[in-house]
């Protein structure tokens, strides 16, 4: 095997690590989203506990850092690494503004659309770590994701100018505070598919 192959394998690797930490997360607050009465405190209360574990187990995983090849290929990496970072954060910025609202009513109007949105960027962590998993060496796998979390991208974005039409006919145009904090869910849903798009892309370079 070549010293190439070897430094790839090993930054796969190391990305898969993250990427079964964040499958768990999204599974969690795609749950809780996904959930038309809204969960009950005691429910959210003890998911959160452990989605919050699930994020900060995520961080000694960057360590991997140590032993990225001191060239292109461990720049790209790390451009990587900063991506999933972005999305760990995303992650912990909505699980925040979950607890603004927890134990509220979404208005049904949108809250098809919220489900549609929540779900597909789940599919998308899924489909990364799904790639990252199944390297075997070749670029096969990676490719195939790559497809899929562009795909999933596209229609996230679509789903979001939906909901945003929705909230607004639901509001007559006066958004209060449940409406603003589920936009700033919604766009931070958007954020990690694109951020996850970056990190494939980077991995399908590599």
């Amino acid at each position: 095997m070549s010293k190439d192959n070897a430094d790839r394998e090993t930054i796969i690797k190391g990305l898969s690590e993250i990427g079964g930490f964040l499958v768990q997360v999204a599974s969690a607050v795609d749950t809780e989203l996904s959930c038309p009465t809204r969960c009950t405190n005691s429910e959210w209360d003890e998911v959160r506990k452990k989605t919050i574990k699930h994020l900060q187990k995520l961080i000694p995983k960057y360590s991997m850092s140590l032993h990225l090849p001191k060239d292109e290929m461990g720049i790209s990496a790390q451009a990587a690494i900063a991506s999933l970072m972005k999305i760990q954060y995303a992650y912990t910025h909505i699980i925040i503004m979950l607890d603004m609202i927890r134990g509220d009513d979404f208005r049904e109007v949108y809250m098809d659309s919220l489900v549609e949105i929540s779900k597909k960027v789940y599919d998308s962590i899924l489909a990364f770590h799904t790639a990252v998993l199944d390297y075997d060496g070749t670029q096969k796998s990676i490719e195939n994701g790559l497809e899929i979390v562009k795909k999933l991208e596209r229609e996230v974005d679509e789903e979001n100018i939906i909901i945003c039409r929705q909230i607004s006919v639901a509001t007559g145009g006066e958004s209060g505070f449940i409406s603003y904090i589920m936009r700033k869910i919604v766009g931070e849903l958007e954020h990690i598919t694109d951020y996850l798009e970056d990190v494939m892309e980077i991995i399908d370079d590599l």
